[in-house]
């Protein structure tokens, strides 16, 4: 609100402050349903990848949006689950009809998705197969919760 007031966009302000608030109290544990203005939007909990938490959002004349899938820029992994990541875009993958809307880039198909997996899984497979060297000295006494793989 504060950054549309300082933009000069006072009415704009004043309806996001009118705005009737309603926060989730529920985890999404596989798949629900909201009801957006008499249309169906699906949520799905597919599995960990860019993060504990990924939903993919299906509207069925939008397409599938995802932070799972990232176009434009190779994949970000500060929270991500990489060892978990390749099966979760492949659940995605099973499911992607027509358009996917990544978390960044430009809106994508189901090919892409399926290439982002593949090229996630010969990242995993290079990581896995090189010689163990311990941590590199930027992250040397990072707890667990620091850890690239979890």
């Amino acid at each position: 609100m504060a950054e549309l007031l300082a933009e000069g966009h006072a009415d704009a302000a004043e309806r996001v402050r009118r705005a009737p608030l309603d926060p989730p109290d529920a985890l999404v544990d596989g798949t629900a349903v909201l009801d957006v203005g008499g249309r169906d939007v699906v949520l799905r909990f597919l599995g960990r990848g860019h993060t504990s938490h990924d939903l993919v959002v299906e509207v069925e004349t939008a397409g599938d949006g995802s932070v799972l899938v990232e176009e434009g820029e190779p994949p970000s992994f500060e929270d991500s689950f990489p060892t978990e990541w390749p099966a979760t875009l492949g659940r995605l993958h099973a499911l992607a009809r027509g358009s996917v809307v990544p978390g960044h880039g430009a809106v994508v198909d189901a090919t892409f998705v399926g290439s982002q997996r593949e090229e996630l899984m010969a990242v995993l497979a290079a990581v896995r197969s090189a010689p163990s060297r311990g941590p590199p000295p930027s992250v040397r006494g990072v707890g667990r919760t620091g850890s690239f793989f979890r």
